[in-house]
């Protein structure tokens, strides 16, 4: 008769085949360290060479260290099935390879400036490889019943990582002012303060759930793997970089003094302040679209159907669309993001007009607000409310106490 294997007994198996993954992922990073050495050689002197090893070494040593604390984490985050998985699942693997990137990119960081013309698209070009497939993993994980704690702690620390490269390396380049690096230091600066807190016995107070936070992250994502793009610069990428920042910062604010206790979401004063940026969210859109869509159809189509081909035949029917969805409040966020493309190329062809700042200052924060009022659509709202893979119904995640 077989003997069945008591649950300590199957645990320790497992922890022992994830430990074996753990080895291979440290043994992918060291050959990764050696690739990028071969390959910067012939690009970079040896001293600067080393110096990158030297970062994306220091980067790959944290991420390791954080899976090798955290493998006995590897189960659902459901009581009710706390067993621990065999495997680390395809959406942690998707995870691990952005961490390669990411530490990578990290690494130039002491890239000598300008950067050599060989080189001048790696950096976004990893920044892209380490963050675009953030909105894969957690899908890829949804979809096959493979959501772990693990995962949601490799999730967030890899994203934060990641933020504190990039803010640091677009204020080196001179993409965005040197102050920007403080929101790569925010989210570490807040975990500080709640270990301060509660070193000292001082209570800490649950976040409400928001959307606002996961569609910031992701919105500032998406402006750094375009920002870093060599073709682009000041003003453009200064006036882009602030509005998108702003919302992030102002929300870091805004919640620690909400788990500090200094200001409490169900104090009437706190709510007459909601509904004052709820009303603001209401009026303040129909405005940016005017201003938006008017200077999309006045200038930009005009600059872009004049300069002929098909790419700016194709660029001039993207901006007639966006604008009309813009101005008619028909998909104004989905039109939003078409008028900011067709800024982009226009920009990379024209160089920085005033039309282009007023373009980014009004359609950046309606991929925020939505169309607010007089609008003939707003099902593109959906699409930002929810992640990818999950029900049309979950509405928006709280986040379990921690800020993401």
């Amino acid at each position: 008769m077989a003997e069945i294997a008591s649950p300590a007994a199957e645990a320790g198996t497992q922890l022992g085949g994830l430990r074996r993954r753990w080895w291979a992922l440290a043994a992918t990073s060291l050959a990764l360290l050696l690739a990028g050495n071969v390959a910067l050689r012939k690009v970079w002197p040896p001293g600067v060479v080393l110096s990158w090893a030297g970062l994306t070494a220091a980067v790959l040593l944290i991420q390791l260290i954080l899976l090798r604390r955290n493998l006995a984490r590897n189960h659902r985050p459901d009581a009710a099935a706390p067993g621990l998985l065999a495997g680390l699942g395809p959406g942690n693997l998707i995870t691990l390879g952005r961490g390669l990137a990411i530490a990578a990119f990290a690494g130039f960081l002491a890239a000598p400036l300008p950067l050599d013309e060989r080189l001048a698209w790696a950096p976004a070009l990893l920044y892209a490889l380490g963050v675009l497939p953030d909105f894969l993993d957690g899908a890829l994980a949804r979809a096959t019943n493979r959501v772990t704690v693990l995962g949601g702690i490799l999730d967030m620390e890899y994203d934060s990582l990641a933020m504190l490269a990039v803010s640091v390396l677009a204020a080196r380049l001179g993409k965005v002012p040197a102050w920007y690096v403080i929101l790569g230091l925010a989210r570490y600066l807040f975990v500080i303060g709640l270990w301060w807190r509660s070193r000292r016995g001082r209570p800490i107070y649950d976040l409400t759930p928001s959307n606002t936070r996961r569609l910031a992250a992701g919105f500032q994502m998406g402006f750094f793997c375009v920002a870093l793009w060599p073709i682009f610069g000041p003003p453009a990428t200064t006036i882009a970089g602030i509005l998108f920042v702003a919302p992030i910062l102002i929300g870091f604010v805004r919640d620690w003094l909400v788990v500090s206790g200094a200001l409490r979401p169900a104090a009437p004063g706190y709510q007459r302040a909601q509904r004052l940026a709820q009303a603001a969210a209401a009026w303040l859109p129909p405005f940016l679209r005017g201003v938006g869509g008017a200077t999309a159809l006045l200038i930009l189509l005009p600059a872009l159907w004049l300069a002929g081909g098909w790419a700016a035949g194709l660029l001039a029917g993207v901006t007639l669309i966006g604008a009309a969805g813009v101005l008619l409040g028909a998909g104004a966020r989905l039109g939003a993001i078409g008028l900011l493309i067709a800024t982009c190329a226009a920009l990379a062809q024209q160089g920085f007009h005033p039309a282009h700042g007023l373009l980014l200052a009004s359609m950046i924060p309606l991929l925020y607000t939505g169309a607010g009022r007089a609008a003939l659509w707003r099902g593109d709202d959906a699409l930002f409310a929810r992640r990818i893979g999950e029900p049309r119904d979950s509405g928006p995640v709280a986040q379990d106490g921690k800020r993401v």
